[in-house]
């Protein structure tokens, strides 16, 4: 009887054990592809100002303004 209650113990002490590393490999890959979409994002749109910019610039002396 003691001997079965140990390897119940021990049966569910691995079970649970496997299922956290797996939550905290998910949880890790999850939250890296927030970052990367999060680093994208931010590219994105300093690549849109940085062109805006560009364009603005461009368009002020093709009609003869001073800088």
């Amino acid at each position: 009887m003691r001997r079965q209650v140990l390897l119940v113990v021990l049966a569910i002490g691995t079970v649970a054990g496997y299922a956290s590393a797996f939550r905290s490999h998910h949880h890790r890959d999850r939250h890296r592809a927030w970052k990367e979409e999060v680093a994208d994002l931010c590219v994105s749109a300093a690549q849109r100002r940085f062109d805006g910019a560009a364009q603005h610039e461009d368009v002020g002396k093709k009609a003869g303004a001073k800088p």
